[in-house]
């Protein structure tokens, strides 16, 4: 039987559940001092669990602070008042009462320990509460206050005293809104204020701009509902907050140079000014304007020269417009008016008017005054009429081309006829979008041949399958489509790396697809990882892949091409210039970007035989002094050919050779069961 047992008889499960209900600890302990009952109010006041207590010595629980006495097994248990030592070491005032007790010849005893000042302990864990939360509420950067159900503040954070000290009577909450609020601000504060306090709503949250000490300051106030007390105030400073953000909302619908609107803004103010025409009636004119030589400018002068020419040229154009009208830069040297209110045919003529006069007057760039000149396109949505925004800037987009068709430096407004184009256009550009949707484009393939006739890569090209107009190359219906060459790019690389990657086991070692990017494309910097994002599905080699671009468009923003070209080389991606030696950009700015091939256009070519090569020649040395491989496109005829060789050509691809192929016919007759050899145009 357990000491428990002979301590309270056969009944000790009863007696140990009433012992457990008592306010006070109950605790046994046999004759050893070992405790062998250990009551919930024991484990309650010492802070001991029953588990932890039973079988200990009672002295290494119950451990009175003074040190002279010896509690080796002696309670020396007085009935007076003690001061013990919790679990977690917190002093308490107790009163212990010892009864010795004997059971079957077992002496024990019973100890029965009272917690004296109970209340005084908890009063005081309150108050050190109080003073926590209280330091916290002076230690937080928020501003915090409580008022009664009569608006009076009663309690009030030191930021809170700080920030309302200048206020005649900051114990009201009326006098504080009207000393930092206007009245209409301060009525729509009180106004939430009472819906809290009513219950309506259990929390309202909103923001507010205020004068505090003659200080602009945006707040951020919150208020909550206290039952039976009134509602709690927290009110937080956001004023750096407000114009951070204010700055990332100007910087996300301006021009970063010229501080001007940029596209997304004036496409939305162009909206708004349609929908009150639809509403009000009146006139809505686009004007849209484009440097004529900037290229030249930023190529002689310099990026930052161009920087003072387009700043200087969007003082002018602001200067040339009424302050009602918006003036925004849509990018590059191309800049967009938005002419409301009076904004009728004559009015949007004369700004255009003053917008070639102003651009065609030089403009200092660095220690030089240059001449840029403008081509202006406007367009006018008469009563009755309005479309849409991306409508009107399209429209002034065709005037402001037609105008640069007709010799630069002129205006020219929208009208029936560049209406027809346009139309025209439109069917062109709805045909593309249904083939593309409808599976028509796919992808032709021609081959390309060493000097000594081995096959050595082929050339992507593009195919539109028309049920009306047969096969044609689409490259004109795309190239109006604004975005969509970059989607058609991306697809055509994702064709060519599935085909490459069908063809691996029939390739020659050095065999290179090579698929041209279109200048949408070129200026898209994701076009890398869209290229290697292909050839790892495809589990491709780099190597396998040449990116194609025209020397036009790697000149329109040579230091971009220099990185473009870097990161695809890095990755093994190789890149071949088209058009070279030809384009309009300048020869030097191509030579100082990192290529890997120049390819000669078909109309080198067919004009080599007039000079007898000896242009071919000049552009083979000097690629093979910028360490370039060369390809002949267009090669047409046997004569051709043996020109291109004598001019130390390495690669060449035409008719003479063999037209597009589709991939089985390619995979048939140049890679599945022949040497990928032709036997015409062989050296000796």
């Amino acid at each position: 039987m357990s000491n428990e047992a002979k301590l309270f008889g056969a009944d000790n499960e009863v007696t140990a559940a009433i012992l457990n209900n008592l306010a006070y600890g109950v605790i046994t302990l046999d004759s050893e001092s070992r405790i062998t009952f250990w009551s919930v109010g024991a484990a309650n006041i010492y802070g001991y669990t029953e588990a932890q207590a039973l079988g200990q010595r009672c002295w290494a629980l119950l451990r009175p602070l003074e040190t002279d006495q010896d509690h080796d097994g002696d309670s020396g248990i007085d009935g007076s008042f003690q001061r013990h030592l919790t679990s977690t070491d917190e002093v308490i005032h107790i009163e212990v009462v010892e009864s010795s007790v004997r059971i079957e010849e077992d002496p024990g005893s019973v100890l029965i320990v009272r917690e004296v000042d109970a209340r005084s302990r908890l009063q005081a864990r309150v108050q050190h509460a109080d003073l926590l939360a209280r330091a916290a509420w002076d230690a937080s950067p928020m501003m915090n206050a409580i008022c009664d159900q009569n608006a009076r503040i009663i309690s009030a954070s030191r930021a809170w005293q700080d920030w309302a000290r200048h206020c005649s009577q900051p114990e009201r909450l009326e006098s504080l809104l009207e000393w930092m609020l206007p009245a209409d601000r301060a009525q729509h504060f009180l106004e939430r204020f009472h819906r809290v306090l009513a219950g309506e709503v259990p929390r309202i949250h909103h923001d507010y701009e205020v004068t505090v000490s003659g200080e602009r300051r945006s707040i951020s106030a919150h208020m909550s509902r206290i039952p039976g007390v009134g509602v709690s105030l927290t009110v937080a400073d956001i004023t750096e907050r407000a114009r951070r953000t204010a700055e990332l909302a100007f910087e996300a619908t301006h021009d970063p140079l010229t501080r001007l609107p940029n596209r997304s803004l004036l496409v939305d103010r162009i909206e708004q000014a349609l929908d009150r025409q639809r509403r009000l009636g009146g006139h809505v004119g686009v004007i849209l304007c484009d440097l004529d030589n900037f290229k030249i400018i930023n190529d002689r002068h310099g990026h930052a020269a161009g920087d003072q020419v387009l700043l200087a040229f969007a003082s002018r154009l602001q200067a040339a417009c009424r302050s009602s009208d918006t003036v925004a830069r849509l990018h590059g040297d191309e800049f967009a008016i938005l002419v409301e209110d009076s904004g009728d045919l004559p009015e949007a003529e004369a700004i255009a008017d003053r917008v070639v006069a102003a651009a065609s007057e030089p403009i200092r760039a660095g220690t030089h005054a240059v001449s840029v000149g403008a081509s202006v396109g406007c367009v006018v949505s008469e009563p009755g009429q309005a479309g849409t925004a991306q409508e009107l800037l399209h429209k002034a987009d065709a005037a402001m081309y037609e105008a640069k068709n007709r010799g630069k430096g002129q205006w020219v407004c929208y009208n029936d006829t560049l209406a027809d184009g346009a139309v025209a256009e439109a069917e062109i550009q709805g045909a593309a979008r249904g083939g593309r949707r409808e599976g028509q484009f796919e992808l032709h393939y021609q081959p390309q041949f060493s000097r000594r006739g081995m096959l050595v890569g082929a050339e992507a090209l593009l195919r539109w399958r028309d049920p009306n107009r047969g096969v044609t190359e689409p490259i004109d219906a795309l190239q109006r489509l604004g975005g969509l060459p970059i989607e058609m790019g991306d697809w055509l690389l994702g064709q060519a790396a599935a085909n490459l990657a069908f063809w691996e086991p029939w390739l020659p070692d050095r065999f290179t697809m090579t698929v041209n990017l279109a200048r949408s494309q070129w200026l898209d910097h994701e076009t890398p990882v869209v290229a290697l994002d292909w050839l790892e599905r495809n589990r491709l080699t780099p190597q396998r892949l040449q990116l194609q671009v025209s020397q036009e468009i790697l000149s329109i923003d040579p230091d971009s091409s220099r990185r473009m070209t870097h990161e695809l080389r890095t990755a093994g991606i190789r890149v071949s210039v088209n058009g070279f030696a030809i384009g309009p950009g300048p020869l030097f700015e191509v030579a100082g970007i990192d290529v890997d091939t120049a390819v000669l256009s078909p109309r080198v070519i067919r004009q080599c035989e007039q000079d007898q090569g000896r242009f071919l020649r000049a552009c083979r040395l000097f690629a093979q002094t910028m360490g370039w491989t060369v390809v002949a496109v267009g090669v047409e005829t046997e004569n051709q050919w043996r020109l291109c060789r004598d001019a130390g050509i390495e690669i060449g691809q035409g008719y003479w050779f063999e037209g597009p192929l589709t991939d089985e016919k390619f995979l048939q007759r140049h890679l599945h069961g022949t040497d990928s050899r032709v036997e015409r145009g062989l050296d000796g």
